[in-house]
């Protein structure tokens, strides 16, 4: 450690104060620490440039006490050098993803909408959302668009596998995606025994599958089992009454036998929610009590994606039900998270600046 480098605290480091003690993260790369008043004094002593010599000959601490505070949060970028802007790093780590955008090195991920039909009649479905234009809208009422072919699967696939390898990649990942993709598990089932684990073409392949819960079968928990499929089960609570079959008939009966048979076959299962204006009379801790009921050990949840809601309700109210429904679940053991989750997950990390596509 170089006692005589000047340090002073980010310009990015924030401090909350809590009832007895202060959270401290830093605003770009996280790393939350909970620390008492004494700690807080000592980023005061940083508040203009001091190096680690300057800070022991004040004679208030020792060297051993100084040496241990910069250890601990020099890395987590709390304390810099007065002439180095974090953000650079990250600017950095933005023109090299802009640099090597056609290389194909940040695509990891593919996605496939196996059909655009569905058995189910949802009030809030995305497809009719603030994210569909009339050009979508008119691809996914086509007839020609509205089931994937095996030929199609098998080219997409080859493509992506193509350009993992090419840009040097080890993996990725396979979602499948609809509609509900269970209608079409001949391409799932096509898939999952033309590519497997991804041995036969060099690289890792992995793979999860988004569904209404509704058609499971005892072959596809077969394959979801041997291939080590996580089943991503949209429900939104057992009182729940937006979720419905085309005919309106009631859905969660078929998605509780779904359930079983995955169960069965120890399949990983998710519960994915969404809270918005519709679900949230009835979004409240029963969804944690279903997820246990079923064996399910996490339920990922999603905030609505119209503003409106937000227009419509205080937000304070929105985050005391997300929050009743954490809190709840954290007691049973079964995780809540979700794209706002993220937020958190950086917080609380300092591997700074994740490799994430968003």
């Amino acid at each position: 450690m170089n006692r005589d480098e000047r340090l002073q605290i980010s310009k990015y480091l924030r401090i909350v104060q809590r009832p007895e003690d202060f959270a401290v993260y830093h605003s770009l790369f996280g790393g939350i620490c909970i620390v008492d008043r004494e700690i807080l004094t000592l980023f005061e002593l940083f508040k203009l440039p001091q190096s680690l010599n300057e800070v022991v000959n004040t004679g208030e601490y020792s060297t051993e006490r100084i040496e241990s505070f910069v250890h601990i949060f020099k890395p987590r970028h709390f304390l810099v050098n007065p002439d180095f802007d974090e953000y650079s790093l990250i600017e950095k780590k933005i023109n090299h993803r802009k640099e090597n955008l056609h290389t194909g090195e940040q695509i990891g991920v593919i996605q496939l909408v196996v059909t655009n039909l569905c058995n189910f009649k949802c009030k809030y479905c995305f497809i009719n959302s603030i994210y569909s234009s009339k050009e979508r809208f008119e691809l996914q009422a086509s007839e020609s668009n509205k089931v994937m072919n095996t030929n199609i699967a098998d080219t997409a696939m080859k493509q992506a596998i193509m350009l993992v390898r090419e840009s040097g990649g080890k993996s990725l990942h396979v979602q499948f995606f609809g509609g509900e993709p269970l209608l079409n598990w001949k391409v799932i089932k096509f898939v999952l025994d033309t590519f497997g684990d991804g041995s036969t073409y060099g690289i890792e392949i992995g793979y999860s599958i988004v569904t209404n819960g509704s058609l499971v079968r005892e072959e596809m928990a077969e394959y979801f089992e041997k291939y080590n499929v996580p089943v991503v089960v949209s429900f939104d609570s057992p009182k729940g009454k937006d979720r419905v079959f085309t005919n309106e008939e009631n859905c969660t009966p078929a998605i509780e036998h779904s359930l079983s048979i995955l169960g069965k076959y120890d399949n990983r299962i998710v519960l994915n929610a969404v809270l918005s204006e519709e679900t949230f009379d009835y979004f409240d801790t029963d969804i944690v009590d279903f997820a246990v009921k079923y064996g399910v050990s996490e339920i990922g949840v999603l905030l609505d994606l119209n503003p409106e809601f937000y227009e419509n309700r205080e937000c304070r109210e929105i985050v005391d039900r997300l929050w009743d429904v954490h809190t709840y679940a954290k007691e049973k053991g079964v995780i809540i998270t979700g794209y706002w989750h993220m937020i958190f997950q950086q917080i609380l990390a300092y591997e700074f600046f994740r490799d994430r596509g968003y």
